[in-house]
């Protein structure tokens, strides 16, 4: 398929344009008001054409190549660096975060926050279409996505893991534990009707234990982050550069800037 990239503010969406103009892409400019709705028909006219607003994702994403690189982040590894980040996201009325990881070059951005095309495309076109309203009232999702490359990032997931390994190890071996015994107790479904009648009560007891220890974990996370600067910084200034940083988390921000000069 061919991948056409587009911007509709190039003040606005300066840093992703430049991104991708770094790795020798072309970005086209549709700031006409009507160019959304333009940019569907093209792709219904074509469909091996697809076009995607530059700061939609991170440019590795938007066009995949064969020697695309992988984060070298474990499972463990990146659950704890998820919580860690998505802990200190201040709260945006109407805007949800969710916190993913790709291994880009070293010089690129640590954090990066993009908005998925499709669903705001969704909520672009609710402005024209009336029958697709329903789209226009949910709330804005974002991605917050780590450089697993970046040396800020990695000082920072390096010194958690460091911090935390002590009071997080018995958790997760009792986590570990636990889920061995759900599974044990769920493989005893042999006909996929359900586990047997006398080990339910076993198995519902078992998985809120493992919610509760996965509760128990985020709030050792948590309470790691909100003492770690760095990490609060690294996302306001993410949100800085989206226009998302505004009233105290904005404030908050450029004391502790001041603070770190």
């Amino acid at each position: 398929n061919l991948v056409y990239l587009y911007a509709t503010d190039k003040e606005a969406q300066y840093s992703y344009i430049k991104a991708a103009n770094d790795k020798g892409y072309n970005v086209l400019m549709m700031d006409g008001q009507l160019d959304i709705p333009f940019v569907s028909m093209l792709e219904q006219k074509n469909e091996k054409s697809r076009f995607v607003r530059v700061d939609s994702d991170v440019i590795d994403n938007l066009i995949r190549k064969e020697d695309d690189k992988k984060s070298e982040l474990s499972a463990d590894e990146q659950a704890m660096a998820s919580t860690l980040f998505k802990s200190q996201i201040p709260a945006i009325e109407k805007s949800e975060f969710y916190v993913s990881f790709a291994a880009l070059a070293a010089t690129d951005q640590p954090v990066v926050i993009t908005q998925s095309e499709y669903m705001r495309r969704m909520k672009e076109m609710a402005q024209f279409q009336s029958g697709m309203n329903f789209y226009g009232e949910l709330p804005n999702a974002y991605n917050l996505t780590l450089n697993t490359n970046h040396p800020v990032v990695k000082k920072v997931i390096e010194a958690a893991n460091s911090s935390l390994e002590g009071e997080l190890k018995p958790v997760n071996d009792e986590l570990k534990a636990t889920n061995s015994v759900i599974e044990a107790i769920k493989s005893l479904d042999k006909d996929g009707k359900g586990v047997p009648e006398d080990k339910k009560a076993d198995l519902k007891t078992n998985e809120d234990k493992a919610t509760e220890l996965r509760a128990k974990k985020d709030e050792l996370i948590s309470k790691y982050a909100a003492g770690n600067d760095t990490v609060k910084q690294l996302i306001d200034i993410a949100l800085l550069g989206n226009g998302l940083l505004k009233g105290e988390a904005l404030s908050n921000f450029l004391k502790r800037s001041v603070s770190l000069l």
